[in-house]
């Protein structure tokens, strides 16, 4: 939940209550989330650091990288889910690309890798077109959400 309430930059008690009630809606931020999220940053200020401590390398980057899109999208007013929709599929497609390169290192040329290959580029396709799906679906929410607010 530490991990959560850092990745939504949302106060930690807040988390705790979505967690209980299941809820995903978003409460708008505050002027006071801010001083409640320093407050919480100094307080739980060890647990912060062990917890970054135990996280792989690679996952803070993505976490900073997460951090940066969503302030860029914020000063240019455009909608997050544009930058995560980009982020998922250059993560995807270089998750794919490592795949294949370490196959053509174990190269065997026998039915296994022909599997092998077809299975990963299955769910490599398969990836991508939730992220289609989950871009198309945010568009649509985003262009017919005043619509029906209005009515």
């Amino acid at each position: 939940q530490l991990l959560a309430a850092m990745l939504t930059s949302r106060p930690f008690d807040e988390i705790i209550e979505r967690s209980k009630s299941g809820s995903f809606a978003a409460k708008e931020k505050t002027g006071g989330d801010k001083a409640m999220i320093r407050g919480y940053a100094q307080r739980y200020l060890r647990e912060i650091i062990d917890m970054l401590d135990a996280v792989p390398r690679q996952m803070l980057l993505l976490f900073k990288m997460n951090d940066c899109l969503r302030h860029i999208d914020h000063d240019l007013g455009s909608s997050p889910t544009n930058s995560l929709v980009v982020a998922g599929t250059y993560a995807t497609k270089a998750l794919y690309d490592e795949h294949r390169n370490n196959e053509k290192k174990t190269r065997r040329s026998n039915m296994s890798s022909v599997v092998d290959d077809a299975r990963h580029w299955f769910e490599y396709f398969r990836i991508l077109v939730r992220i289609n799906m989950y871009d198309i679906v945010s568009w649509w929410w985003h262009s017919m959400r005043p619509r029906l607010l209005a009515e």
